[in-house]
């Protein structure tokens, strides 16, 4: 159904109440960014090397023999100890870990990883904990977004959110690293399904012609979402970490309100034939932005009676009701009055339902869907890659940490803005190609340069195009949750994007670990990333082009889109907020 014309009737993005519902919803992606990144600051590793021995006793489990008439000397590295023992005039060399501990150049309270000494043969459980927290986001995407599109997008949004508030709260009092890493999946889980859910609920609720706007606030909410959060971490830097992960937790605070004022998606409803639900909604809707329900309604009633799929109406329903009803009617139908409601034909349930009902598995079943599902994998896979890598490995560059973090976030404000605008003016398709193209060119020019050369003008040119691939990352981003959304129905979407978000995680597992890759062979880990970006902008072409399109409701509608010839098919133009069809 093309909710356009009801929007519009309710004011459009002028209305308070759409207003008010959209900033719960994107509010989303800016406590998601505190449940991501958090890692950069509570798990931060400083300068370390091995602590000094002071009695020769430590050296007994490692050295055969009385040591107590033994001297010693010992080199100190990060991970290793050369000791040469000197026994009577017989010198022994070895080389031992740690075998005093650990020295930080903080405070053994900064991070987890230093309170448990998560370095040298531990240095994996950090990178270990993130992997496992994207191994519970694939599971909360592949569970949940299915249970949103079967009983609303409210109930996963508003159940996950307050989950990640107690979740958030638990982790800073957690005893020990198992502990947590359990916490990392479980919460995980639950951040998708809040990803998920809300943004889902925010594309749903604006204009088509608005779609792009639902990713531009995204990524500001998201950008935001971390800057903030490294500032809270800078004004805490003094503090344990557990103090700081509690800072953190407040920003979850807002979810408990949720269930009160947050209002379930209207087109998800009216896809669930849930028109009386629509019609209490807009019944608020019309007290806080001042219109007049009657001619609300009646708007309601004339797109529901407009949804109906053209190339099966007249098997379907009469041209007018000629007297009695069916033996089972619609829902959608019997919950309408008003003289809009009295004209509409009747459809049985049976037959609404076999218009509008998939189950996930019709997701492998039509190639309308298959091919979008297998780009979306593909794009996200690559992305993923990239900009985790990048974020996660910010606090090793040179420079204050806090302000690198805050600076490789700002940067996506912008790119995101342009692409927003951009989206305005081109095709999905060719803002998407375009994108994915510069940021893998850019980042495989960029091992290039560092490889010919490591310092001086070459390593420069290799820093700026990094900054340029992920700029155009940073649009990709903005540009592919548009496109994805909107190649699939309405009843699969939520279940489309969570497969593919699932699927794309898998590999994206392995991003923390390829910071420890890069310090083995630096040049892989920008190979592995551009490679994929080229091959995700390729994959773009496979997309069918959907700008100017309403949402599709059904693969039939898409199938029936797409097997018109080129010139008849259907673009949505935009005129004073409703739209009319016109002729390519």
């Amino acid at each position: 159904m093309d909710i356009d014309p009801l929007l519009h009737s309710l004011g459009g993005l002028r209305g308070r109440y759409q207003q008010f519902q959209l900033t719960l919803q994107i509010l989303s992606s800016f406590v998601n960014a505190f449940i991501y990144f958090s890692v950069v600051f509570i798990g931060f590793e400083p300068d370390y090397e091995c602590a000094q021995i002071h009695d020769p006793s430590q050296l007994e489990s490692h050295f055969s023999g009385n040591l107590s008439e033994a001297t010693f000397e010992a080199t100190y590295d990060k991970c290793s100890i050369d000791v040469q023992l000197n026994r009577s005039g017989l010198v022994t060399s070895k080389s031992l870990p740690c075998v005093a501990g650990i020295n930080f150049s903080m405070p053994s309270d900064t991070s987890f990883r230093t309170e448990w000494e998560l370095v040298c043969d531990k240095a994996g459980l950090t990178e270990l904990s993130q992997t496992l927290l994207s191994a519970g986001q694939a599971l909360g995407a592949l569970f949940l977004s299915g249970l949103s599109d079967r009983y609303g997008r409210k109930v996963v949004y508003v159940v996950s959110d307050i989950s990640l508030l107690f979740l958030s709260i638990a982790t800073a009092l957690s005893p020990n690293i198992i502990f947590l890493v359990v916490l990392r999946v479980v919460t995980g889980a639950w951040q998708q399904g809040v990803g998920m859910a809300a943004y889902t609920m925010f594309m749903e609720l604006l204009p088509k012609r608005m779609h792009p706007l639902a990713s531009l606030a995204d990524a500001i909410f998201w950008s935001s979402g971390q800057v903030l959060m490294a500032l809270i971490a800078y004004l805490m830097q003094g503090y344990t970490w557990r103090y700081l992960q509690l800072a953190l937790s407040a920003v979850f605070l807002y979810s408990l309100a949720l269930p009160c004022v947050l209002d379930e998606s209207i087109l998800w409803l009216l896809n669930n034939d849930r028109v009386a639900d629509v019609e209490k909604i807009l019944a608020k809707a019309c007290r806080l932005n001042g219109k007049n329900l009657d001619d609300v309604i009646a708007v309601l009633h004339e797109q529901v009676l407009k949804s109906r799929p053209t190339s099966r109406e007249k098997d379907v329903v009469g041209e007018n009701i000629h007297g009695g009803l069916d033996s089972e009617e619609s829902p959608m139908c019997t919950n309408m009055n008003g003289p809009v409601g009295d004209t509409i034909e009747k459809t049985t349930v049976a037959e609404v339902k076999a218009w509008k009902k998939y189950k996930p598995v019709d997701l492998f079943r039509h190639r309308e869907v298959v091919v979008p599902l297998f780009v979306c994998i593909v794009v996200w896979t690559a992305n993923n890659l990239f900009y985790y890598g990048v974020m996660l490995g910010s606090a090793s560059l040179a420079g204050n940490r806090f302000l690198n973090f805050a600076l490789l976030t700002l940067l996506e404000i912008p790119a995101n803005t342009v692409a927003f605008f951009l989206l305005q003016k081109i095709n999905r398709r060719t803002m998407a190609l375009t994108c994915e193209m510069i940021a893998g060119i850019s980042l495989l020019l960029s091992v290039v340069f560092v490889q010919i050369g490591g310092s001086g003008v070459y390593l420069t040119m290799g820093t700026v195009v990094t900054y340029v691939g992920k700029f155009a990352l940073s649009g990709c981003y903005n540009t592919l949750f548009v496109f994805c959304l909107e190649v699939f129905p309405t009843t699969l979407r939520s279940v489309g994007m969570g497969v593919a978000s699932t699927v794309s995680r898998l590999p994206g597992m392995a991003a923390p670990f390829f910071i420890l890759l890069g310090e083995t062979i630096p040049w892989a880990p920008g190979v592995i990333f551009g490679g994929m970006c080229v091959l995700a902008g390729l994959s773009v072409l496979l997309l069918p082009e959907t700008r100017h399109r309403a949402l599709p409701n059904t693969i039939e509608e898409i199938r029936e889109w797409k097997n018109r010839p080129p010139m008849k098919r259907c673009l949505m133009k935009e005129t004073g907020g409703m739209d009319e069809h016109i002729s390519a």
